[in-house]
């Protein structure tokens, strides 16, 4: 990020990017929201590594089919959204996971594309923890390879 930021050609097109996913800021509030979410996401590494391998309920995951209940899934936790043939796409956490997967599967229109493969629910205090151990496991394109492969 520093030498993207550093680098006024590359900036500018970091910009570029930043402003189709949220339209409307400033190039200075883009690179200012990239750095506090490195510096976040810093955190939650060293949150995540801490409790990978000590906490058994990260493993616990809930499988998503059609039976699933949104109604009676309402407490804080971590998704996997696959594509294709079961590919992972994209790691989320959220405060209510039911509200947030049916809003994932009935306004988003991103049904056709991808869909929630498994759960997992955590504690709010742990959700950037338990997220970026799951994106270290799975590795999925949306939250691990987006921004380099585009060009």
């Amino acid at each position: 990020l520093d030498a993207i930021l550093c680098d006024p050609e590359l900036a500018k097109r970091f910009d570029a990017l930043a402003r189709t996913y949220s339209p409307g800021f400033n190039a200075f509030q883009y690179r200012w929201a990239a750095l506090t979410i490195r510096k976040r996401m810093k955190g939650y590494r060293v949150s995540g590594q801490k409790y990978y391998g000590s906490d058994s309920d990260i493993h616990q995951k809930m499988a998503f089919d059609s039976s699933f209940d949104y109604a009676s899934h309402k407490s804080s936790g971590v998704y996997l959204l696959v594509m294709g043939s079961d590919q992972p796409a994209y790691v989320g956490e959220t405060f209510n996971i039911g509200r947030r997967l049916k809003r994932t599967q009935e306004k988003s229109g991103l049904s056709h594309l991808v869909r929630p493969k498994a759960i997992w629910e955590v504690p709010a205090e742990r959700l950037g923890a338990y997220k970026w151990v799951l994106i270290e496991e799975y590795e999925p394109a949306l939250n691990y390879r987006e921004i380099r492969t585009r060009s």
